[in-house]
């Protein structure tokens, strides 16, 4: 169970940094002057959801390995952290389906929290 808690570790943090980085950039790039207060409000919240899929990341290599319960932990709550209140935001803005980006966040936690006992 450890793996599969590292693998949607991984996919959590690769799918946090990844929506991240280019939440940034649109918002850099591409927002009109008329709405400059977005940025005021989006860009730290990308800024934490970069964040937190590193430690997604890093959490994932700690289950990876099965070692340190509680790193491998912060990482999948990290995950879920950036992504269930982002995937909310944007199944409401864009279109439903981005509410599909937390289900691997929510079942690393569950997963993670079921593995406990199989870590060193």
């Amino acid at each position: 169970m450890p793996m599969a808690a590292a693998i949607l570790d991984f996919i959590s943090g690769a799918s946090s940094i990844g929506i991240g980085f280019y939440l940034t950039v649109l918002l850099i790039f591409f927002v009109v002057q008329e709405a400059q207060g977005l940025r005021l409000i989006w860009l730290p919240a990308t800024t934490f959801v970069i964040i937190a899929g590193v430690l997604a990341i890093v959490g994932g290599a700690y289950a990876f390995k099965r070692k340190k319960w509680r790193f491998a932990l912060v990482g999948a709550v990290a995950a879920s952290l950036a992504l269930v209140p982002l995937a909310v935001a944007l199944s409401y803005m864009a279109h439903p389906a981005w509410s599909l980006v937390a289900l691997p966040a929510i079942a690393t936690v569950i997963v993670t929290l079921l593995s406990k006992k199989q870590f060193a």
